[in-house]
């Protein structure tokens, strides 16, 4: 029996039912015990599960730049859906990934929620914190020891002086995999000189001459 298996052991389980709308679950500490011949430990896990709750109204608020039915779009939980975590988190990605592709490199995105215990409902209203547009101010190249530079400029879909593009950066690292060239290719981004400027670092490794 090992303590951090046990903690492990306990975000599993309340990751499972905060997937479920059991918003107060608890996971108490177990009680571990030998059997009679000393040759099995037995632990128990007690549970106190709570209710389960559902989705209320669900909004959007702070810096709304595009439609808003564009913006509603990429939210899946839905009024009357059970809560689930796994959900929220996946809202959450999708509306961040419109700003991500716009230039908001920091965008933040919070779920406020405003619980209703008497009738098991719970209110989410997504609020959108954009900070400020980015743009590259650099890109550098690490571990080309033996394939020019221009080749591997040419594959980036993003570039210098231009806006900052989560979908772009995604799609150049995918192209200079495909070159085959490489064995491993790791995009890694920096603040630049300013608090609007992204540096980012190309590092690769080659594979074998003659692979």
């Amino acid at each position: 029996y090992k303590e951090e298996v046990f903690q492990i052991d306990k975000e599993l389980i309340n990751y499972f039912y905060l997937n479920r709308g059991y918003m107060n679950i608890q996971v108490e500490e177990p009680h571990v015990f030998l059997s009679p011949d000393k040759s099995r430990i037995y632990i128990d896990i007690s549970l106190k599960e709570g209710d389960q709750f559902f989705a209320d109204l669900i909004d959007i608020s702070g810096d709304i730049l595009y439609a808003e039915k564009d913006m509603l779009a990429q939210i899946q939980m839905k009024t009357g859906d059970v809560l689930s975590y796994e959900v929220i988190q996946g809202d959450i990605r999708r509306i961040s990934s419109l700003y991500l592709d716009d230039g908001y490199a920091y965008v933040n995105v919070i779920p406020r929620t405003k619980m209703d215990n008497e009738n098991k409902r719970v209110g989410i209203t997504y609020e959108i914190q954009k900070g400020k547009r980015v743009t590259i101010e650099r890109i550098n190249f690490v571990g080309n020891d033996s394939t020019r530079e221009k080749i591997l400029r040419r594959q980036m879909e993003i570039d210098e002086q231009e806006l900052y593009s989560a979908k772009k950066i995604g799609s150049s690292r995918f192209n200079l995999q495909r070159l085959s060239f490489f064995q491993e290719v790791k995009i890694t981004q920096k603040e630049g000189s300013t608090d609007d400027k992204m540096i980012l670092d190309v590092e690769l490794e080659e594979k074998s001459t003659g692979t």
